[in-house]
């Protein structure tokens, strides 16, 4: 058995229980690597709800911000915390500013906030010790994590969906494309005969692994005709439609 002497999640110490006291049994998720003890999460992950557990060998806590699991205090607060893509992809923090009181006196508060690289939107970060402050106690922060939306662009678990606009001529012909992903602009071959739909995989363009990596992201093809169209190419249409 692995020894803690308190629970990487909730912070809970045994009371005189095994081994006097001085250390106790904490298990590790299977599907989300969530640490805890039987305190917070029981027999199910206080996470994700998952059966599947083993003991910890070690722990995946994260430096400054740690998922959510245990209970909440009146010196506790909440906020929400956006994040671009470009913010999960590039970078593993991010400063916020937060509004509080002293007293009557409005104080804002600015904190760098680090977030695990595979954070997702609706997971909940703790940052202890960043909460209220009355007399020598302080409570935590609690950040729900929300994915900016972006237009034309679908996060689907570990991978993501762009859309991307070309015209009928370069979808009946093929060519290569200029995409907008979230972290850069990439060309795509386009291949002839290419349908409104299609997917197109780029391997490793998704959102960050817990393991490291990334999951993979998929060019949606969506054929769209310019706004204006000149008299020549309404007319090669006319040829087009004519042609058996």
């Amino acid at each position: 058995m692995t020894k803690f002497n308190k629970c990487p999640n909730c912070g809970h110490k045994p009371d005189g229980g095994l081994a006097g006291g001085t250390w106790f049994r904490v298990y590790e998720c299977g599907k989300c690597k969530t640490c805890y003890c039987f305190s917070c999460g029981d027999t199910r992950c206080p996470e994700c709800g998952s059966k599947d557990r083993e003991e910890a060998g070690e722990c995946r806590k994260k430096d400054g911000a740690e998922p959510l699991m245990s209970s909440r205090s009146d010196l506790d607060q909440e906020a929400d915390l956006q994040l671009t893509l470009e913010d999960i992809i590039k970078g593993d923090s991010k400063m916020i500013s937060l509004a509080s009181r002293d007293g009557r006196k409005p104080v804002t508060r600015n904190i760098n906030v680090k977030f695990p690289k595979d954070i997702r939107g609706g997971k909940i970060l703790r940052l202890r010790g960043q909460g209220k402050t009355i007399g020598a106690s302080t409570g935590d922060l609690f950040l729900k994590i929300r994915i900016a939306p972006e237009e034309g662009v679908v996060v689907n678990g570990d991978d993501i969906d762009v859309k991307v606009p070309v015209t009928p001529w370069d979808a009946a012909l093929g060519t290569k494309i200029s995409a907008a992903l979230p972290d850069g602009e990439v060309k795509i071959k386009l291949p002839p005969g290419t349908s409104s739909g299609k997917r197109l995989r780029l391997k490793g363009k998704g959102m960050p692994l817990p393991e490291g990596g990334r999951g993979d992201l998929y060019a949606v093809i969506s054929i769209e005709l310019p706004k204006k169209l000149s008299a020549r190419i309404l007319e090669l249409f006319r040829v087009i439609k004519n042609t058996p």
